[in-house]
């Protein structure tokens, strides 16, 4: 997650005390997808469930950890529907002394354009919380977001078997640390589901002025 974002707004955290350098709010941003990869008639639903491993470069540091994501919709007319978005992650620095699990939820309607292109537009919250253990001290902070997301994906059928999902999100966001301040946070990601079957693989990038998150991720439909 090149894109055009707006300037994200450094915040002061336990991490940057630890490298002496300043941590970007856009590092506890880790945005789930609503997407599927299976067009569905009215009345019926589709899902996938993920194992992701994802990479976070920043000017201070770069951060690596797994998770799991789920995702789900379901058609309920002929133009709208429901769809819900999740994940848990787990991360450490590459010093092992920063560790992070964050949660992140969203769900909102999506707007059926045709019989391949999904438009949905969701509410989101999420909460990191962080630790860092020096060996001689250690501490934990908490970083709450708020917000919203946009997006639109398209359902490519390749042949009976494969089927190619294309996506474009666009996030605005809040980040409140538990030290009390509140960041405004613009953010735009892209993203591919390619679905084999019921195997699904895919890979999301999301990027800011001085953040890249990448997240691969393999699972299966439901």
């Amino acid at each position: 997650m090149s894109f055009s974002l707006n300037s994200a707004i450094t915040i002061p955290s336990l991490l940057a005390l630890i490298l002496a350098g300043p941590v970007n709010a856009t590092d506890f941003v880790f945005a789930p997808a609503p997407v599927t990869g299976e067009f569905v008639s009215v009345g019926e639903g589709s899902g996938n469930i993920k194992l992701t491993f994802l990479t976070v470069d920043s000017e201070s540091t770069t951060i690596t950890g797994l998770g799991g994501s789920v995702a789900a919709r379901r058609r309920i007319g002929q133009y709208f529907g429901l769809n819900f978005a999740g994940n848990i992650l787990v991360m450490e620095d590459d010093a092992g002394t920063f560790t992070a699990t964050s949660i992140n939820l969203l769900a909102g309607p999506d707007i059926y354009l045709s019989e391949n292109v999904i438009a949905f537009v969701d509410g989101s919250i999420g909460s990191t919380t962080s630790e860092i253990d020096t060996g001689f001290s250690s501490s934990s902070s908490t970083v709450d977001i708020t917000g919203f997301s946009y997006g639109i994906q398209l359902i490519l059928d390749i042949n009976d078997s494969v089927k190619l999902t294309p996506y474009f999100m666009a996030l605005e966001q809040t980040a409140s640390t538990d030290g009390g301040i509140d960041v405004d946070i613009s953010s735009s990601v892209i993203g591919l589901d390619v679905l084999i079957n019921r195997i699904s693989l895919a890979a999301m990038f999301q990027s800011s002025d001085d953040t890249d998150i990448v997240m691969f991720s393999v699972g299966t439909t439901f």
